[in-house]
């Protein structure tokens, strides 16, 4: 709406640094979170706002407008990778494949594509100074987020755009960390580990999974009466 008026951006990086403040405690507040922000994202395409628009009447760069609705995208992305994270299990199951087969010279196409996207990614992550296992652990929650957060953000808006249902503002708690002695003993035994509580918005992910395993012992006992 800003940049729509004619405003321009600046970059300014003060010293302490602005804006700091305490993000979601617990991980279904954390999708939480990301569902509110993604739906956000993803209503400004069905209204006057839309980066497009705003380009078609000269108020943005046709460059900006691309990267807003690359932005305002986010949650679409979930319908085909929650489409691609289910065609592995589906072609175990049915004996078949999406991908060319490994003796076919095709697969060169879609190994290249994976190599190089991946070695950028890293390559930009390394800029900034992640390192190699935080990509990979970025990687991996990237999949899980796609599948809750971004799916429920998208359901949402298709519900609300059909008058099935509105959009509601959910309020995410958040809370200082403590240093007390007993608080961090018990923040080092939950390093690495997810409490889910009775957030269904892991369901989806929870479903993909359980089925690809499913898929994979098919598969192997499968391969298993055959030898």
């Amino acid at each position: 709406n800003i940049h729509g008026r004619g405003w321009r951006s600046a970059i300014t990086s003060p010293d302490p640094l602005a804006f700091l403040g305490c993000s979601a405690t617990t991980y279904p507040s954390s999708l939480t979170q990301q569902k509110r922000w993604f739906t956000g994202l993803l209503e400004i395409l069905f209204t006057d706002k839309n980066p497009l628009l705003l380009t078609i009447k000269g108020n943005i760069w046709f460059r900006q407008a691309l990267a807003y609705f690359y932005c305002c995208l986010w949650a679409v992305r979930s319908v085909p990778e929650l489409c691609y994270a289910s065609l592995p299990a589906y072609c175990i199951i049915k004996d078949s494949h999406f991908l060319p087969k490994v003796n076919e010279r095709a697969i060169l196409i879609f190994m290249g594509i994976f190599v190089i996207y991946n070695l950028y990614a890293y390559w930009e992550c390394k800029c900034i100074g992640i390192s190699l296992r935080m990509w990979w652990n970025l990687q991996r929650m990237e999949r899980v987020n796609t599948l809750t957060a971004r799916l429920f953000a998208f359901v949402s808006v298709m519900l609300k755009l059909i008058g099935l249902s509105n959009t509601v503002f959910e309020v995410t708690q958040k809370e200082h960390m403590s240093n007390d002695d007993d608080d961090d003993d018990n923040d080092n035994v939950s390093v690495g580990r997810f409490t889910y509580d009775n957030s269904p918005m892991i369901m989806p992910g929870v479903v993909i999974l359980l089925i690809n395993i499913m898929a994979l012992v098919n598969g192997m006992l499968r391969l298993y009466k055959v030898d």
